[in-house]
């Protein structure tokens, strides 16, 4: 058996060491270790946006079918779950929620706040509106005390209307995460 000093100080075949370095390498590109939130199609899962960014949180907007306000729930990602922590809206009326201020409801300059509403879930489904504008922020340094408009990612330029979507957490692997479609 011939043995290459180029190969380290095990002294191991060249073809087992150019082997162990391409199962390495294999292993690195297909083992699930990107942990990240995964928005896909739900009758389609391969049509899908990735973002890790969205694990330190994300917003979901959309307008108010009755009362035609702006609408924001605020989710937090706590180990395999996406919690609804708060959500936030500018006019009160048909389809809110009742005000009581024992449940965290709560009055503020940017309009009305529902505050503890600790709704967790393995994941979210919802669909793209044609009309309610729906879209997602991404948590930033600021942890969203100015959001704004110019903030928000419209699904619809990611999906078409009245897609399915399925929010997740999820681990893909590294040649999944670079291949696919991510936000911020």
């Amino acid at each position: 058996m011939q043995r290459h000093s180029f190969c380290g100080l095990l002294r191991l075949p060249q073809w087992v060491a150019i082997t162990t370095i391409v199962c390495i390498g294999a292993f690195v590109l297909a083992a699930p270790v990107v942990r990240c939130v995964s928005i896909s199609n739900r009758n389609l899962p391969q049509e899908c946006v990735l973002s890790r960014a969205a694990l330190a949180g994300f917003v979901i907007s959309y307008t108010h079918s009755v009362n035609k306000g702006r609408i924001h729930d605020f989710y937090a990602c706590e180990g395999d779950e996406l919690v609804l922590y708060k959500t936030q809206f500018v006019s009160y009326g048909a389809g809110m929620p009742e005000a009581r201020e024992s449940d965290g409801f709560a009055v503020t300059t940017d309009g009305y706040v529902v505050n503890n509403v600790n709704r967790r879930l393995q994941q979210l489904v919802m669909a793209v509106g044609v009309t309610s504008e729906h879209s997602i922020s991404i948590n930033s340094s600021n942890g969203f005390n100015a959001l704004s408009p110019a903030d928000e990612i419209s699904f619809q330029t990611m999906f078409a209307p009245q897609t399915s979507l399925i929010f997740e957490i999820t681990r893909v692997s590294l040649c999944s995460y670079l291949c696919a479609r991510r936000i911020r």
